[in-house]
């Protein structure tokens, strides 16, 4: 019996790249990797510019991340909200925890509103298993900043509304077991609907934004509460 393990295809750990996903699975407790080429529809996805860019901020050479993290910075609109993750990552390395705090929110609003208009429910898991991969130090340290997140917040959210939606929206259907399944089974008959109406997108960008202002000054609260007390 295989139990395909879904949770592991993270943008993060480039595991969906080119159109190509490597699925987990277990056979008697002995961890596998069965690569998988998505067909149909989700052949048609592009996350080229997402690997791209994601290797380019691991790059070992400190010029090439520079130029990449430069580009993204100048180019956000065009980038999936994955990336904005990875880049967090590698400017709280840095120690520019303002500017990481920054674009990890910008990272976690856009992947929760390409999630809220995915149409396909096995997808959705994408962005909680990637905001889960985030360091306890980073969380420590910039969600039990009050006032570094009353700062951030506010700029997130008013970039977001006025910055366009540039890149292929439906990376995360690729993180579902549709998606899986057809480079197992290729899809046949009619291609299956991968997002929500258009029409219902700016209702659901201005719900998304309102509950992500509130769940990100609820998860503040809740870590500054576990702050020891100076004396």
């Amino acid at each position: 019996m295989v139990r395909i393990a879904l949770a592991s295809l993270i943008f993060l750990s480039a595991t969906i790249v080119g159109g190509v996903g490597h699925v987990y699975a277990q056979y008697a407790n002995a961890p596998k990797v069965i690569t998988v080429k998505p067909t149909g529809v989700y052949a048609e996805i592009d996350t080229k510019k997402t690997f791209e860019a994601v290797a380019g901020l691991r790059a070992a050479d400190v010029q090439s991340v520079t130029n990449r993290i430069k580009d993204i910075e100048a180019n956000a609109p065009t980038y999936q909200p994955p990336v904005f993750l990875v880049l967090a990552q590698v400017l709280f390395a840095q120690g520019k925890v303002e500017s990481a705090a920054y674009w990890y929110h910008v990272g976690w609003l856009r992947a929760r509103y390409d999630a809220n208009r995915c149409a396909q429910m096995t997808a959705k898991q994408a962005v909680q298993t990637m905001i889960s991969q985030t360091s306890r130090e980073f969380v420590l340290r910039v969600f039990g900043d009050a006032a570094l997140i009353a700062r951030v917040l506010p700029k997130v959210v008013k970039w977001d509304e006025e910055a366009p939606y540039s890149y292929d929206h439906r990376w995360i259907n690729l993180h579902g077991s549709e998606s899986a399944m057809s480079g197992v089974i290729p899809i046949s008959g009619a291609p299956p609907v991968l997002s929500l109406p258009e029409s219902d997108w700016p209702a659901i960008a201005k719900k998304t934004r309102e509950d992500f202002v509130r769940d990100v000054e609820n998860l503040a609260r809740n870590v500054q509460s576990l702050q020891p007390v100076a004396k």
